[in-house]
Protein backbone atom coordinates (compact mmCIF):
# COMPACT_ATOMS: atom_id res chain seq x y z
CA UNK A 1 0.00 0.00 0.00
CA UNK A 2 1.30 3.46 -0.86
CA UNK A 3 2.74 5.73 1.76
CA UNK A 4 0.00 8.25 1.22
CA UNK A 5 -2.66 5.71 2.11
CA UNK A 6 -0.98 4.53 5.26
CA UNK A 7 -1.83 7.88 6.80
CA UNK A 8 -5.53 6.98 6.91
CA UNK A 9 -7.41 4.19 8.69
CA UNK A 10 -9.76 2.47 6.26
CA UNK A 11 -12.89 0.53 7.17
CA UNK A 12 -15.23 -1.23 4.79
CA UNK A 13 -17.50 0.93 2.65
CA UNK A 14 -21.22 0.87 3.58
CA UNK A 15 -23.35 -1.72 1.85
CA UNK A 16 -25.57 0.90 0.17
CA UNK A 17 -24.17 1.75 -3.25
CA UNK A 18 -25.67 5.26 -3.16
CA UNK A 19 -25.18 6.99 0.15
CA UNK A 20 -25.62 10.44 1.62
CA UNK A 21 -22.07 11.32 0.55
CA UNK A 22 -23.08 10.66 -3.05
CA UNK A 23 -26.20 12.81 -2.69
CA UNK A 24 -24.16 15.66 -1.22
CA UNK A 25 -21.72 15.26 -4.11
CA UNK A 26 -24.54 15.53 -6.63
CA UNK A 27 -25.93 18.54 -4.77
CA UNK A 28 -22.59 20.35 -4.97
CA UNK A 29 -22.20 19.27 -8.61
CA UNK A 30 -25.54 20.91 -9.38
CA UNK A 31 -24.34 24.05 -7.63
CA UNK A 32 -21.11 24.03 -9.64
CA UNK A 33 -23.14 23.63 -12.85
CA UNK A 34 -25.47 26.50 -11.92
CA UNK A 35 -22.68 28.87 -10.92
CA UNK A 36 -20.85 28.35 -14.20
CA UNK A 37 -24.05 28.96 -16.16
CA UNK A 38 -24.28 32.31 -14.40
CA UNK A 39 -20.58 33.00 -14.89
CA UNK A 40 -20.41 32.40 -18.65
CA UNK A 41 -23.75 33.91 -19.68
CA UNK A 42 -22.17 37.29 -20.44
CA UNK A 43 -19.47 35.73 -22.65
CA UNK A 44 -22.10 34.76 -25.23
CA UNK A 45 -24.64 37.51 -24.51
CA UNK A 46 -22.03 40.22 -25.17
CA UNK A 47 -21.89 39.07 -28.80
CA UNK A 48 -25.55 40.08 -29.08
CA UNK A 49 -25.18 43.12 -26.82
CA UNK A 50 -22.51 44.61 -29.10
CA UNK A 51 -23.96 43.50 -32.43
CA UNK A 52 -20.97 41.29 -33.33
CA UNK A 53 -23.39 38.64 -34.62
CA UNK A 54 -24.76 41.03 -37.24
CA UNK A 55 -23.11 42.95 -40.06
CA UNK A 56 -25.25 45.96 -39.23
CA UNK A 57 -24.58 48.17 -36.24
CA UNK A 58 -26.72 49.47 -33.44
CA UNK A 59 -30.41 48.79 -33.90
CA UNK A 60 -33.55 48.40 -31.87
CA UNK A 61 -35.79 47.21 -34.69
CA UNK A 62 -37.80 44.00 -34.70
CA UNK A 63 -36.16 40.71 -35.63
CA UNK A 64 -37.14 38.67 -38.67
CA UNK A 65 -39.50 36.66 -36.47
CA UNK A 66 -41.28 39.83 -35.40
CA UNK A 67 -39.89 39.90 -31.88
CA UNK A 68 -38.40 43.14 -30.58
CA UNK A 69 -34.64 43.13 -30.24
CA UNK A 70 -32.93 44.45 -27.17
CA UNK A 71 -30.74 47.53 -27.31
CA UNK A 72 -27.29 47.03 -28.87
CA UNK A 73 -24.23 48.86 -27.54
CA UNK A 74 -21.25 50.25 -29.43
CA UNK A 75 -18.49 48.97 -27.13
CA UNK A 76 -14.98 48.69 -28.53
CA UNK A 77 -12.61 45.79 -27.78
CA UNK A 78 -11.06 47.50 -24.76
CA UNK A 79 -14.46 48.21 -23.21
CA UNK A 80 -15.57 44.63 -23.81
CA UNK A 81 -12.38 43.41 -22.12
CA UNK A 82 -13.19 45.56 -19.08
CA UNK A 83 -16.79 44.28 -18.99
CA UNK A 84 -15.70 40.65 -19.24
CA UNK A 85 -12.95 41.01 -16.64
CA UNK A 86 -15.00 43.02 -14.13
CA UNK A 87 -16.44 39.82 -12.63
CA UNK A 88 -12.98 38.85 -11.46
CA UNK A 89 -12.34 42.22 -9.80
CA UNK A 90 -14.91 41.24 -7.20
CA UNK A 91 -14.13 37.54 -7.32
CA UNK A 92 -10.55 37.96 -6.16
CA UNK A 93 -11.52 40.27 -3.28
CA UNK A 94 -13.51 37.64 -1.41
CA UNK A 95 -11.42 34.51 -1.98
CA UNK A 96 -9.26 34.48 1.14
CA UNK A 97 -12.00 35.88 3.46
CA UNK A 98 -14.30 33.19 2.04
CA UNK A 99 -11.80 30.46 2.91
CA UNK A 100 -11.49 31.74 6.48
CA UNK A 101 -15.24 32.14 6.97
CA UNK A 102 -16.19 28.76 5.54
CA UNK A 103 -13.51 27.12 7.67
CA UNK A 104 -14.99 28.79 10.74
CA UNK A 105 -18.74 28.61 10.08
CA UNK A 106 -19.05 25.74 7.59
CA UNK A 107 -19.73 25.81 3.86
CA UNK A 108 -23.42 24.96 3.52
CA UNK A 109 -25.23 28.19 4.38
CA UNK A 110 -22.49 30.37 2.89
CA UNK A 111 -22.79 28.41 -0.37
CA UNK A 112 -26.56 28.89 -0.37
CA UNK A 113 -26.28 32.64 0.23
CA UNK A 114 -23.64 33.02 -2.49
CA UNK A 115 -25.72 31.19 -5.10
CA UNK A 116 -28.88 33.12 -4.26
CA UNK A 117 -27.17 36.53 -4.32
CA UNK A 118 -25.38 36.06 -7.63
CA UNK A 119 -28.62 34.77 -9.22
CA UNK A 120 -30.53 37.88 -8.21
CA UNK A 121 -27.71 40.09 -9.48
CA UNK A 122 -27.81 38.27 -12.82
CA UNK A 123 -31.46 39.19 -13.24
CA UNK A 124 -30.60 42.83 -12.50
CA UNK A 125 -27.91 43.08 -15.21
CA UNK A 126 -30.18 44.15 -18.13
CA UNK A 127 -31.63 47.10 -16.15
CA UNK A 128 -28.07 48.05 -15.21
CA UNK A 129 -27.10 48.11 -18.89
CA UNK A 130 -30.12 50.24 -19.82
CA UNK A 131 -29.60 52.74 -16.99
CA UNK A 132 -25.83 53.02 -16.76
CA UNK A 133 -24.24 51.43 -19.82
CA UNK A 134 -20.99 49.51 -19.53
CA UNK A 135 -19.96 51.14 -16.26
CA UNK A 136 -23.01 49.91 -14.36
CA UNK A 137 -22.69 46.50 -16.04
CA UNK A 138 -19.13 46.33 -14.71
CA UNK A 139 -20.38 47.22 -11.23
CA UNK A 140 -23.04 44.49 -11.42
CA UNK A 141 -20.57 41.86 -12.60
CA UNK A 142 -18.10 42.92 -9.93
CA UNK A 143 -20.76 42.30 -7.26
CA UNK A 144 -21.51 38.92 -8.85
CA UNK A 145 -17.81 38.18 -8.51
CA UNK A 146 -17.91 39.17 -4.83
CA UNK A 147 -20.74 36.71 -4.14
CA UNK A 148 -19.38 33.91 -6.33
CA UNK A 149 -16.06 34.25 -4.55
CA UNK A 150 -17.61 32.32 -1.66
CA UNK A 151 -18.82 29.39 -3.78
CA UNK A 152 -15.75 27.22 -4.34
CA UNK A 153 -14.10 27.78 -0.95
CA UNK A 154 -17.44 26.63 0.50
CA UNK A 155 -17.53 23.59 -1.75
CA UNK A 156 -13.93 22.61 -1.07
CA UNK A 157 -14.52 22.92 2.67
CA UNK A 158 -17.55 20.63 2.34
CA UNK A 159 -15.79 18.23 -0.06
CA UNK A 160 -12.86 17.89 2.33
CA UNK A 161 -15.27 16.58 4.98
CA UNK A 162 -17.60 14.51 2.76
CA UNK A 163 -15.20 12.71 0.37
CA UNK A 164 -13.54 9.57 1.81
CA UNK A 165 -9.83 9.41 0.97
CA UNK A 166 -10.26 6.31 -1.23
CA UNK A 167 -13.09 7.92 -3.26
CA UNK A 168 -11.73 11.45 -3.42
CA UNK A 169 -10.76 11.65 -7.09
CA UNK A 170 -14.07 10.24 -8.28
CA UNK A 171 -16.31 12.41 -6.10
CA UNK A 172 -14.23 15.54 -6.71
CA UNK A 173 -14.30 14.76 -10.44
CA UNK A 174 -18.10 14.71 -10.41
CA UNK A 175 -18.30 18.11 -8.70
CA UNK A 176 -15.56 19.76 -10.72
CA UNK A 177 -16.74 18.16 -13.95
CA UNK A 178 -20.11 19.84 -13.46
CA UNK A 179 -18.47 23.24 -13.84
CA UNK A 180 -17.65 22.33 -17.45
CA UNK A 181 -21.23 21.15 -18.02
CA UNK A 182 -22.39 24.67 -17.14
CA UNK A 183 -20.90 26.15 -20.33
CA UNK A 184 -22.04 23.08 -22.30
CA UNK A 185 -25.66 23.96 -21.55
CA UNK A 186 -25.34 27.69 -21.03
CA UNK A 187 -23.53 28.73 -24.20
CA UNK A 188 -25.73 27.12 -26.89
CA UNK A 189 -28.88 27.96 -24.93
CA UNK A 190 -27.69 31.56 -24.62
CA UNK A 191 -27.09 31.68 -28.36
CA UNK A 192 -30.65 30.53 -29.01
CA UNK A 193 -32.12 32.92 -26.45
CA UNK A 194 -30.20 35.89 -27.87
CA UNK A 195 -31.43 35.06 -31.40
CA UNK A 196 -35.07 34.47 -30.45
CA UNK A 197 -35.76 36.65 -27.43
CA UNK A 198 -32.92 39.16 -27.20
CA UNK A 199 -29.89 39.12 -24.91
CA UNK A 200 -31.71 40.17 -21.66
CA UNK A 201 -33.58 36.84 -21.65
CA UNK A 202 -30.28 35.06 -20.93
CA UNK A 203 -29.81 36.86 -17.63
CA UNK A 204 -33.45 36.59 -16.54
CA UNK A 205 -33.75 32.86 -17.22
CA UNK A 206 -30.40 31.81 -15.78
CA UNK A 207 -30.91 33.99 -12.70
CA UNK A 208 -34.34 32.51 -12.00
CA UNK A 209 -32.92 28.98 -12.25
CA UNK A 210 -30.15 29.91 -9.81
CA UNK A 211 -32.62 31.25 -7.24
CA UNK A 212 -34.62 28.00 -7.34
CA UNK A 213 -31.55 25.80 -7.04
CA UNK A 214 -30.15 27.76 -4.11
CA UNK A 215 -33.38 27.01 -2.21
CA UNK A 216 -32.87 23.31 -2.96
CA UNK A 217 -29.32 23.44 -1.60
CA UNK A 218 -30.52 25.21 1.55
CA UNK A 219 -33.07 22.48 2.21
CA UNK A 220 -30.98 19.37 1.58
CA UNK A 221 -27.30 20.31 2.04
CA UNK A 222 -25.14 19.78 5.14
CA UNK A 223 -21.68 20.95 6.23
CA UNK A 224 -20.32 17.47 7.04
CA UNK A 225 -21.34 13.90 8.00
CA UNK A 226 -21.37 15.01 11.63
CA UNK A 227 -23.91 17.75 10.83
CA UNK A 228 -26.23 15.56 8.72
CA UNK A 229 -29.36 14.43 10.56
CA UNK A 230 -30.28 11.25 8.68
CA UNK A 231 -26.95 9.73 7.60
CA UNK A 232 -26.39 6.21 8.90
CA UNK A 233 -23.85 5.61 11.67
CA UNK A 234 -22.09 3.16 9.33
CA UNK A 235 -21.58 5.70 6.55
CA UNK A 236 -20.63 8.46 8.99
CA UNK A 237 -17.95 6.26 10.56
CA UNK A 238 -16.67 5.20 7.13
CA UNK A 239 -16.18 8.81 5.98
CA UNK A 240 -14.78 10.25 9.20
CA UNK A 241 -12.40 7.36 9.86
CA UNK A 242 -11.03 7.49 6.32
CA UNK A 243 -10.12 11.14 6.92
CA UNK A 244 -8.22 10.34 10.10
CA UNK A 245 -10.96 11.29 12.56
CA UNK A 246 -13.46 14.14 12.81
CA UNK A 247 -12.59 17.72 12.06
CA UNK A 248 -11.82 20.00 14.99
CA UNK A 249 -12.36 23.67 14.35
CA UNK A 250 -9.14 25.38 15.31
CA UNK A 251 -7.21 28.48 14.24
CA UNK A 252 -5.89 28.24 10.69
CA UNK A 253 -2.12 27.43 10.73
CA UNK A 254 -1.25 30.26 8.37
CA UNK A 255 2.48 30.20 9.03
CA UNK A 256 2.74 26.48 8.33
CA UNK A 257 0.62 26.77 5.18
CA UNK A 258 2.65 29.65 3.78
CA UNK A 259 5.91 27.78 4.44
CA UNK A 260 4.69 24.51 2.87
CA UNK A 261 6.33 23.70 -0.48
CA UNK A 262 3.68 21.08 -1.49
CA UNK A 263 0.91 23.55 -0.66
CA UNK A 264 2.48 26.24 -2.82
CA UNK A 265 3.00 23.76 -5.66
CA UNK A 266 -0.73 23.06 -5.66
CA UNK A 267 -1.69 26.72 -5.15
CA UNK A 268 0.50 28.09 -7.95
CA UNK A 269 -0.29 25.33 -10.45
CA UNK A 270 -4.04 25.59 -9.89
CA UNK A 271 -3.92 29.40 -10.05
CA UNK A 272 -2.13 29.48 -13.41
CA UNK A 273 -4.25 26.73 -14.92
CA UNK A 274 -7.35 28.51 -13.66
CA UNK A 275 -6.18 31.71 -15.31
CA UNK A 276 -5.82 29.92 -18.65
CA UNK A 277 -9.24 28.30 -18.25
CA UNK A 278 -10.85 31.66 -17.44
CA UNK A 279 -9.16 33.28 -20.44
CA UNK A 280 -10.71 30.63 -22.68
CA UNK A 281 -14.04 30.94 -20.91
CA UNK A 282 -14.37 34.66 -21.53
CA UNK A 283 -12.74 35.04 -24.96
CA UNK A 284 -13.66 31.91 -26.96
CA UNK A 285 -16.95 33.40 -28.27
CA UNK A 286 -15.04 36.47 -29.50
CA UNK A 287 -12.44 34.25 -31.24
CA UNK A 288 -15.12 32.14 -32.90
CA UNK A 289 -16.99 35.23 -34.06
CA UNK A 290 -14.14 37.45 -35.28
CA UNK A 291 -11.55 34.92 -36.49
CA UNK A 292 -13.49 31.81 -37.48
CA UNK A 293 -16.56 33.84 -38.57
CA UNK A 294 -19.31 31.79 -36.92
CA UNK A 295 -22.71 33.41 -36.31
CA UNK A 296 -24.32 33.63 -32.86
CA UNK A 297 -26.08 30.23 -32.95
CA UNK A 298 -23.01 28.40 -34.26
CA UNK A 299 -20.90 30.35 -31.78
CA UNK A 300 -22.91 29.09 -28.82
CA UNK A 301 -22.81 25.48 -29.97
CA UNK A 302 -19.10 25.48 -30.77
CA UNK A 303 -18.22 27.25 -27.53
CA UNK A 304 -20.06 24.45 -25.70
CA UNK A 305 -18.31 21.61 -27.53
CA UNK A 306 -14.92 21.77 -25.70
CA UNK A 307 -16.67 21.87 -22.32
CA UNK A 308 -18.83 18.89 -23.21
CA UNK A 309 -15.71 16.91 -24.11
CA UNK A 310 -14.07 18.03 -20.86
CA UNK A 311 -17.11 16.90 -18.87
CA UNK A 312 -17.24 13.53 -20.68
CA UNK A 313 -13.53 12.89 -20.05
CA UNK A 314 -13.72 13.88 -16.38
CA UNK A 315 -15.34 10.55 -15.41
CA UNK A 316 -12.76 8.18 -16.94
CA UNK A 317 -9.91 10.39 -15.75
CA UNK A 318 -11.16 10.53 -12.14
CA UNK A 319 -12.35 6.93 -11.82
CA UNK A 320 -9.20 5.41 -13.37
CA UNK A 321 -7.05 7.47 -11.01
CA UNK A 322 -8.85 6.07 -7.94
CA UNK A 323 -8.75 2.56 -9.45
CA UNK A 324 -5.02 2.64 -10.14
CA UNK A 325 -4.24 3.90 -6.64
CA UNK A 326 -6.56 1.37 -4.92
CA UNK A 327 -4.97 -1.60 -6.71
CA UNK A 328 -1.49 -0.36 -5.83
CA UNK A 329 -0.34 0.23 -9.42
CA UNK A 330 0.82 3.72 -8.56
CA UNK A 331 1.06 5.84 -5.44
CA UNK A 332 -1.18 8.84 -4.99
CA UNK A 333 1.53 11.48 -5.43
CA UNK A 334 2.60 10.09 -8.81
CA UNK A 335 -1.02 9.68 -9.85
CA UNK A 336 -1.68 13.36 -9.18
CA UNK A 337 1.39 14.36 -11.22
CA UNK A 338 0.65 12.05 -14.15
CA UNK A 339 -2.95 13.17 -14.56
CA UNK A 340 -2.02 16.81 -14.16
CA UNK A 341 0.63 16.39 -16.86
CA UNK A 342 -2.00 14.99 -19.23
CA UNK A 343 -4.03 18.13 -18.64
CA UNK A 344 -1.24 20.67 -18.95
CA UNK A 345 1.15 19.15 -21.49
CA UNK A 346 -1.40 17.75 -23.95
CA UNK A 347 -3.59 20.83 -23.55
CA UNK A 348 -0.62 23.18 -23.96
CA UNK A 349 0.52 21.41 -27.13
CA UNK A 350 -2.97 21.77 -28.61
CA UNK A 351 -2.97 25.49 -27.76
CA UNK A 352 0.42 25.91 -29.40
CA UNK A 353 -0.81 24.17 -32.55
CA UNK A 354 -3.99 26.25 -32.54
CA UNK A 355 -1.93 29.42 -32.78
CA UNK A 356 -0.47 28.26 -36.11
CA UNK A 357 -3.59 26.63 -37.56
CA UNK A 358 -5.40 28.26 -40.49
CA UNK A 359 -8.05 25.60 -41.15
CA UNK A 360 -11.41 26.29 -39.51
CA UNK A 361 -12.33 22.66 -38.82
CA UNK A 362 -8.92 21.79 -37.43
CA UNK A 363 -8.99 24.94 -35.29
CA UNK A 364 -12.23 23.78 -33.68
CA UNK A 365 -10.71 20.32 -33.05
CA UNK A 366 -7.59 21.80 -31.43
CA UNK A 367 -9.71 24.17 -29.35
CA UNK A 368 -11.76 21.20 -28.17
CA UNK A 369 -8.63 19.23 -27.21
CA UNK A 370 -7.15 22.23 -25.38
CA UNK A 371 -10.10 22.51 -23.01
CA UNK A 372 -11.24 18.88 -23.13
CA UNK A 373 -8.11 17.44 -21.51
CA UNK A 374 -8.16 20.05 -18.74
CA UNK A 375 -10.48 17.70 -16.85
CA UNK A 376 -7.44 15.48 -16.22
CA UNK A 377 -6.46 18.12 -13.66
CA UNK A 378 -9.48 17.10 -11.52
CA UNK A 379 -7.69 13.96 -10.27
CA UNK A 380 -4.49 15.99 -10.60
CA UNK A 381 -3.86 19.29 -8.88
CA UNK A 382 -7.51 20.09 -8.17
CA UNK A 383 -7.93 17.09 -5.85
CA UNK A 384 -4.54 17.71 -4.28
CA UNK A 385 -5.85 20.31 -1.83
CA UNK A 386 -7.90 17.64 -0.04
CA UNK A 387 -4.90 15.29 0.01
CA UNK A 388 -2.69 17.83 1.73
CA UNK A 389 -5.23 18.98 4.29
CA UNK A 390 -8.81 17.66 4.52
CA UNK A 391 -9.44 20.14 7.34
CA UNK A 392 -8.12 23.27 5.62
CA UNK A 393 -8.68 22.42 1.95
CA UNK A 394 -11.14 25.30 1.55
CA UNK A 395 -8.62 27.72 3.00
CA UNK A 396 -5.68 26.82 0.77
CA UNK A 397 -7.99 26.54 -2.24
CA UNK A 398 -9.15 30.10 -1.56
CA UNK A 399 -5.53 31.32 -1.79
CA UNK A 400 -5.15 29.58 -5.14
CA UNK A 401 -8.49 30.84 -6.38
CA UNK A 402 -7.55 34.40 -5.36
CA UNK A 403 -4.44 34.19 -7.54
CA UNK A 404 -6.49 32.56 -10.31
CA UNK A 405 -8.98 35.43 -10.12
CA UNK A 406 -6.12 37.91 -10.46
CA UNK A 407 -5.27 36.13 -13.70
CA UNK A 408 -8.96 36.27 -14.62
CA UNK A 409 -8.91 40.04 -14.20
CA UNK A 410 -5.77 40.47 -16.27
CA UNK A 411 -6.54 37.83 -18.91
CA UNK A 412 -9.33 39.48 -20.95
CA UNK A 413 -7.63 42.87 -20.69
CA UNK A 414 -4.24 41.52 -21.83
CA UNK A 415 -5.85 39.53 -24.64
CA UNK A 416 -7.81 42.61 -25.76
CA UNK A 417 -4.53 44.58 -25.68
CA UNK A 418 -2.69 41.92 -27.73
CA UNK A 419 -5.59 41.47 -30.16
CA UNK A 420 -5.97 45.13 -31.10
CA UNK A 421 -7.36 44.31 -34.55
CA UNK A 422 -10.55 42.27 -34.88
CA UNK A 423 -9.89 38.97 -36.61
CA UNK A 424 -6.09 39.24 -36.58
CA UNK A 425 -4.77 35.67 -36.84
CA UNK A 426 -1.19 36.65 -35.99
CA UNK A 427 -2.27 38.43 -32.81
CA UNK A 428 -4.35 35.46 -31.67
CA UNK A 429 -1.28 33.29 -32.38
CA UNK A 430 0.61 35.31 -29.77
CA UNK A 431 -2.23 34.73 -27.28
CA UNK A 432 -2.23 30.94 -27.72
CA UNK A 433 1.57 30.68 -27.50
CA UNK A 434 1.47 32.64 -24.24
CA UNK A 435 -1.26 30.41 -22.79
CA UNK A 436 0.64 27.26 -23.79
CA UNK A 437 3.80 28.51 -22.06
CA UNK A 438 1.84 29.11 -18.85
CA UNK A 439 0.51 25.54 -18.94
CA UNK A 440 3.98 24.00 -19.46
CA UNK A 441 5.67 26.04 -16.72
CA UNK A 442 2.94 25.50 -14.12
CA UNK A 443 2.96 21.74 -14.64
CA UNK A 444 6.74 21.57 -14.31
CA UNK A 445 6.48 23.27 -10.91
CA UNK A 446 3.87 20.75 -9.75
CA UNK A 447 5.88 17.75 -10.94
CA UNK A 448 8.99 18.96 -9.14
CA UNK A 449 7.45 20.15 -5.86
CA UNK A 450 4.02 18.54 -5.50
CA UNK A 451 2.99 15.84 -3.01
CA UNK A 452 -0.17 14.00 -1.97
CA UNK A 453 0.88 13.31 1.64
CA UNK A 454 -1.25 14.77 4.42
CA UNK A 455 0.69 17.67 5.86
CA UNK A 456 1.62 17.78 9.57
CA UNK A 457 -0.25 21.06 10.05
CA UNK A 458 -3.56 19.49 8.95
CA UNK A 459 -4.52 18.83 12.59
CA UNK A 460 -3.87 20.76 15.81
CA UNK A 461 -1.33 18.98 17.99
CA UNK A 462 -1.83 20.44 21.44
CA UNK A 463 -3.18 18.01 24.03
CA UNK A 464 -6.14 20.17 24.99
CA UNK A 465 -7.52 20.17 21.45
CA UNK A 466 -6.78 16.45 21.00
CA UNK A 467 -8.59 15.59 24.23
CA UNK A 468 -11.57 17.72 23.24
CA UNK A 469 -11.76 16.03 19.85
CA UNK A 470 -11.57 12.52 21.25
CA UNK A 471 -13.99 12.98 24.14
CA UNK A 472 -16.64 15.13 22.50
CA UNK A 473 -16.72 14.11 18.86
CA UNK A 474 -15.74 10.47 18.45
CA UNK A 475 -18.84 9.09 20.21
CA UNK A 476 -20.89 10.57 17.36
CA UNK A 477 -19.16 8.49 14.70
CA UNK A 478 -18.96 5.07 16.31
CA UNK A 479 -21.11 2.49 14.57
Amino acid sequence: MSGEHKQHVHIAAPAARFGVRHFQTMLMAGGSFTIYMLRVNLSVAIVGMTGMDSPSNVTSNATETGQEKARVYDWDETTQGLVLSSFFWGYMITQIPAGVLTQRFGGHRILTWAMFSTSVLSMLLPPCAYLGGWKLVCANRMLQGVTQGFVYPSMFTMMGLWAPAQERSTLAGIILGAQTMGPVVATPLAGVLVSLCGWPSVFYSYGAFGVLYSMFVLQFGADSPLAHKTISAEERAYIVTSLGGPNLKAPTPWRAILRSSPAWAAIATMALQGGVFLAFLTKIPTYLSTVLKFDIKENGLLTALPYFVSWALSFPFSSTCDWLVKRGSINLTNARKIYNSISHVVGGMAMLALGFCTDTTLSVILLTISIGVMSASYPGVQSNFMDLTPNYSGTIFSISNFLSACCGVAGPIVISWIVSEKGSVSQWRTVYCLLAAVMFISNLHFVLCGSAKVQPWNKPTDKKNKSKRDEEEFPEVKS
